[in-house]
């Protein structure tokens, strides 16, 4: 199965490849943190109301294909708008998420080696 991280990076990596970079920069890149999935449902929370509306109106259909085709299985989206808060808290979560899939790989990788 899959971790909620491993989730994240192909889900962004899809839409990466299909929108052109500048496209990716200006509407994905701020939105890359956070995320949470929770069974097959998915929060993106974004940064303006304008990042919302874009996503719901131009981008639909490319967010759905994007779950579907990295994980097989059909979400329910749902977007809200961060305050500056909200947001540093969650770029700090997604850091700690991070490390601590990190930290799991380097004891696999410890027990591997035993």
């Amino acid at each position: 199965m899959n971790t909620q991280f491993e989730v994240k990076e192909k889900f962004f990596e899809y839409i990466k490849q299909a929108l052109s970079e500048t496209e990716y920069n200006v509407w994905f890149k701020d939105i890359t943190v956070p995320v949470h999935i929770i069974n097959e449902h998915i929060m993106l929370e974004v940064p303006t109301l304008t990042h919302k509306e874009w996503l719901i109106f131009g981008c639909d259909d490319l967010l759905f294909e994007a779950l579907f085709e990295t994980t097989g299985a059909d979400y329910s989206i749902q977007i809200e708008v961060l305050d500056n808060a909200s947001l540093l808290k969650g770029k700090l979560e997604s850091l700690n998420e991070r490390l601590d899939d990190i930290e799991s790989r380097d004891r696999d990788l410890i027990k591997m080696k035993k």
